[in-house]
């Protein structure tokens, strides 16, 4: 039977000679894909990240953030998105009187602008209708990961 997970130990000094090619060799769709998208999300007593292989050098980052969302409103976004090629969500989390929630779509800007009246348009011009404060950003080929970064606290 095949494992649901898989775990190494790693000496911290050694971390920048880890290859992450051992980690995902064993996934067709990560061999095939020219670009990895890295997703970093940590907890008080937790770092995670997560791997989606990519065929595009560009995605777009949704960041909603709301003091207040009923349950009609989720069930909308709910909707909404499921017509929109969501990679990655953190759920919808709480961070002292707000409610956040984050998306990974499979688009870059120029797909969203140039079908601003398709599906995609459409879609994200609902979000913006439905959710007052929402971030709209590219990510890109070489755009690193900020440790310091607190986007929730800021930029809205």
């Amino acid at each position: 039977m095949k494992n649901l997970t898989e775990a190494a130990i790693l000496e911290r000094e050694n971390l920048s000679k880890i290859i992450l090619n051992d980690f995902i060799s064993d996934n067709n769709d990560s061999i095939k894909s020219k670009y990895l998208l890295v997703i970093k999300s940590r907890t008080s007593d937790c770092l995670k990240l997560t791997i989606y292989p990519l065929n595009n050098n560009r995605i777009i980052k949704i960041t909603l953030r709301e003091e207040k969302i009923s349950n009609e409103n989720v069930n909308i976004l709910i909707n909404i998105l499921k017509n929109l090629n969501v990679l990655h969500t953190s759920g919808l989390t709480s961070k002292g009187s707000n409610l956040f929630y984050e998306c990974y779509l499979n688009y870059d800007l120029l797909e969203i602008e140039d079908q601003s009246l398709g599906i995609i348009g459409i879609s994200i011009n609902k979000l913006k209708d439905l959710i007052k404060n929402i971030k709209i950003e590219e990510i890109t080929l070489n755009k690193r990961i900020d440790s310091k970064n607190e986007q929730l606290d800021s930029e809205y």
